[in-house]
């Protein structure tokens, strides 16, 4: 994401102060393992200047818990950003192998009860900050668009 979209978006009343950002894993090390073009610090940099710059911004993230060779440490890391960050909401996976990645051909060394109980500890300290974070929003008036009737209740 390129700070002229960031300025883009903080500009313009009719573009939703949302941004999905995937970051994966709060570890430099695991990020370069796959194969992602920035660090967490990078990344990190990138979210204090998208806060900067549209102060009412909701983030949400792709996170990834038991990535092959991930230690304890470095799921810490991980936590610290999420905690650093304070997304609205992210989707959250335990490391599977899938044919095609960079990944695949790793050891997947990482015990899936061990990957299954990091994963639990992301969506724990996840639905903590989700859920401060909506209630900041309790009692504000904001603008919402429509766009259709609920399938199965056509009065929501």
């Amino acid at each position: 994401m390129s700070a002229e979209l960031i300025e883009v978006i903080a500009k313009y009343d009719n573009i939703c102060n949302y941004i999905h950002l995937p970051v994966q894993s709060g570890s430099t090390r695991i990020l370069k393992k796959m194969n992602r073009k920035y660090s967490a610090e990078q990344y990190l940099a990138l979210i204090t200047l998208i806060k900067q710059s549209i102060p009412d911004v909701a983030l949400s993230t792709d996170v990834i818990a038991g990535y092959p060779s991930e230690t304890l440490a470095e799921h810490q890391d991980t936590l610290y950003l999420l905690r650093e960050v304070r997304f609205a909401n992210a989707f959250m996976f335990r490391y599977s192998p899938r044919e095609g990645t960079k990944a695949f051909k790793d050891i997947d060394d990482v015990p899936e009860d061990e990957k299954i109980r990091r994963l639990n500890e992301i969506i724990h300290l996840q639905n903590k900050i989700s859920k401060e974070e909506n209630q900041k929003e309790i009692g504000k008036e904001v603008e919402v668009l429509v766009e259709k009737c609920g399938k199965k209740n056509p009065n929501q």
